[in-house]
């Protein structure tokens, strides 16, 4: 599909070009020009002037050559995937949220240029809707997208074909929700809760264990997602995250009591390491952990505490007080957005990285989804409204949400949200 996509793409710049006469499909001289190092690389115009996501976009100007490989288009810091050059037009796509006002630059084999006449102005769309359960009606029905109900989803994950697993809190039951077949069916009902999913970077296996308990479950695509019993913690006590590291054979588990265990694999439960974090995470209630790749490092959240996000290092030494609670050591609850360090939740529970390595959190109390901006630490509301609780989809500062727990991106960066107080799981898309 991706492919056919391609192609389609490639003939429409074709098309395209031909119909703004940039060029004539028959001219083999113009389109065979190589470019020339002794001549400067020029931008004369461009077009549209705005768009969103994935629009085509077209550069017109001079010596920009016609080999597409050895051509670069950035719309501010963001990468544009080029598609086809000939030497007066470039056909490029325009990147994920590059900014709201783009200058767009053209590098040619070292030679660059930057376009300052006019700039491009990009449009974000957001939206939130509902994927699958049958709002304010609790159930637990197996079937399709529309047929399906859930009594309190909780945690969710997304497997490497996009499907959803997950953890209902009502039922116990582990679910699988295949967008693509149309269908959810159980994949496992355990004696107690199955509690967050730690996967793979391949998104083909995943690991979870139970709460009030210290079983530990790995699922794999491999073998049809039946569970097998890999062995113990060694630890009493209730575990509600789990997340896998940068070396796939460490797992970290988050305690209530606001420790991390790190968890060898290959050489055993019984020797799991306890990373024991400052004196204000210890008792640091429920609340998830989540590895990002873009930091290298573990975000974990002390919720109905502490009200706080944390920051630890990937060999568990240090851990900060990186956003909410009021004060460093406090635990305030309430609601306000703003600097990480002067923002306020009120019992954030899932949390989730994208790939640009910013955090989202679902905030259990106040029912809403907030970002955390991992390079300016700024927290912001992208979803809900503060303090109201209720079911509406559409705008996403619109919307609204019951006691939203899970959250997990897709390849795509769409965040899917297991909304327990709905009964459903919805979706944020932002493009």
């Amino acid at each position: 599909m991706k492919k056919m996509h391609k192609i389609k793409l490639f003939c429409s710049v074709l098309a395209t070009l031909c119909f703004c006469g940039l060029y004539s499909c028959d001219d083999d001289e113009t389109k065979g020009t190589a470019y020339d190092p002794s001549l400067p690389v020029t931008i004369e115009t461009f077009s549209p002037d705005s768009g969103r996501i994935r629009a085509q976009f077209i550069i017109e100007g001079n010596n920009f050559g016609n080999d597409a490989s050895k051509v670069k288009v950035w719309f501010n810091q963001k990468e544009a995937l080029v598609i086809n050059v000939v030497n007066n037009a470039i056909y490029t796509i325009v990147p994920k949220q590059p900014g709201d006002s783009c200058v767009i630059s053209v590098v040619v084999e070292g030679d660059s240029v930057a376009f300052h006449d006019k700039k491009f102005t990009y449009h974000i769309t957001e939206s939130v809707s509902t994927v699958v359960g049958k709002a304010l009606e609790g159930g637990n029905t197996n079937g399709s997208l529309t047929e399906a109900t859930f009594q309190k989803p909780r945690w969710i994950a997304i497997d490497y074909e996009d499907n959803i697993i997950l953890s209902d809190e009502g039922s116990y039951q582990v679910r699988l929700i295949s967008l693509n077949s149309d269908e959810v069916i159980t994949l496992f009902t355990p004696a107690v809760l199955l509690q967050d999913f730690a996967f793979t970077a391949d998104r083909r296996t995943f690991y979870a264990t139970v709460d009030n308990g210290t079983v530990i479950y790995k699922f794999s695509a491999d073998d049809l997602w039946v569970p097998e019993e890999v062995g113990a913690m060694g630890i009493d006590g209730y575990f509600h995250g789990m997340a896998m590291g940068k070396d796939e054979n460490h797992l970290y588990a988050r305690q209530n009591v606001g420790v991390v265990w790190e968890v060898d694999l290959e050489h055993g439960w019984e020797d799991a390491v306890k990373y024991s974090p400052a004196d204000y995470l210890e008792n640091g209630g429920q609340g998830n952990i989540v590895y990002s790749p873009v930091e290298d490092c573990f975000y974990v959240v002390s919720g109905n505490q502490k009200h706080s996000i944390f920051r630890m290092s990937a060999d568990g030494t240090e851990y900060v007080k990186y956003a909410g609670g009021g004060s460093e050591n406090g635990s305030s609850s309430g609601y306000r957005d703003g600097p990480a360090d002067q923002a306020l939740f009120n019992w954030p529970q899932g949390i989730a990285i994208n790939s640009e390595g910013d955090i989202f959190i679902a905030e259990k109390n106040n029912h809403t989804i907030r970002k955390i901006d991992h390079r300016t630490k700024i927290v912001s509301t992208v979803a809900g409204q503060a303090g109201v609780a209720g079911y509406e989809d559409g705008d996403p500062l619109e919307s609204l949400f019951n006691t939203p727990m899970g959250l997990a991106f897709d390849k795509e960066d769409f965040l899917y949200i297991a909304d327990q107080g709905n009964h459903c799981i919805r979706k944020l898309s932002i493009e």
